[in-house]
């Protein structure tokens, strides 16, 4: 019960994306309690900038310093689950839309992400996100078709 599997994983990533959605926008509340349910007590993240955050840290930018509309899963691209299948790698595409400093950003990012099982719970440890680029819209041959 207390071992990583791929199917776990993925079921993990699926709630996580699901319950990240439903708290676009709302308070710090919100985004602390989401936080204290999926990620660890030393959970670091490493945006872009090189700048990392800690849980507290991420909960305030989520809910003060920005506000997130979208949080989508695109895909999971790799899943490397530890020999002791008690944590695993997971390389993820997301895309984000929010506004930052007044400016509104629609990005899709690759983030690393490690996980770990404790107590039979999985929780995000560490996250570090690429920088945003833009997220593909339709081409013109794909309405063609």
């Amino acid at each position: 019960a207390h071992i990583l599997t791929d199917t776990k994983i993925r079921t993990f990533f699926t709630d996580w994306f699901e319950d990240f959605d439903s708290i676009c926008g709302k308070g710090f509340e919100a985004c602390s309690l989401f936080l204290e349910r999926y990620y660890t007590e030393n959970y670091k993240f490493v945006r872009p900038s090189g700048n990392p955050l800690d849980r507290r840290g991420l909960a305030r930018m989520l809910s003060i310093d920005a506000t997130v509309t979208s949080v989508k899963l695109v895909s999971i691209d790799s899943v490397d689950i530890m020999d002791n299948r008690r944590a695993a790698v997971v390389m993820y595409t997301t895309d984000q839309i929010f506004i930052y400093k007044g400016i509104t950003n629609e990005d899709r990012a690759i983030v690393s992400c490690v996980l770990e099982s404790r107590n039979g719970e999985i929780r995000v440890m560490h996250e570090h996100r690429t920088s945003g680029r833009p997220i593909p819209k339709e081409t013109r041959w794909s309405s063609i078709e």
